[in-house]
């Protein structure tokens, strides 16, 4: 069976300068391309969308921190869902990383129920109200068909 990143050398993911801005643009982007994603039309991708967080106080004085998920992604001009890129070595599956993700899915600028994250090892969907992934794939193994993807993403 073809694999999606046939093309794709997967042992760089080991090496030290493989890190998460080449997750980004070697393995994200030509993921979220093939799901039908851009910058314009039906199914668009927000890169870096600017959130103040809305908890940080001292004392009683707001202070503004932005926080900047890598991808927005919006399904017919609706927000639908938030990924997150990674460097290889970064643990996704649980700790800082995914509930990083999930502040931005439940931002209130944002509110979506699907967040993921990918460190070019992995592609996890996570729903807000559950605690296991609902998709976990490997990507060096990931299917050239992408209808298990596509039926939850877009």
């Amino acid at each position: 069976m073809p694999r999606f990143f046939d093309k794709f050398n997967f042992t760089l993911l080991k090496t030290p300068g493989f890190k998460e801005d080449s997750v980004r643009e070697d393995l994200v982007m030509p993921l979220l391309t093939a799901l039908g994603y851009s910058s314009s039309g039906p199914n668009t991708i927000e890169r870096s969308k600017k959130l103040i967080h809305p908890f940080v106080y001292i004392g009683t004085k707001p202070h503004k921190i932005h926080i900047f998920p890598d991808y927005t992604l919006t399904v017919d001009s609706k927000a639908s869902w938030v990924l997150d890129a990674k460097a290889p070595s970064e643990d996704i599956r649980r700790g800082k990383h995914r509930e990083q993700a999930y502040s931005y899915a439940m931002h209130k600028d944002i509110r979506v129920p699907l967040y993921s994250l990918c460190n070019g090892n992995h592609f996890l969907l996570f729903h807000v109200s559950r605690e296991e992934p609902i998709i976990e794939i490997s990507l060096e193994s990931l299917p050239a068909d992408l209808s298990p993807l596509n039926r939850h993403l877009t």
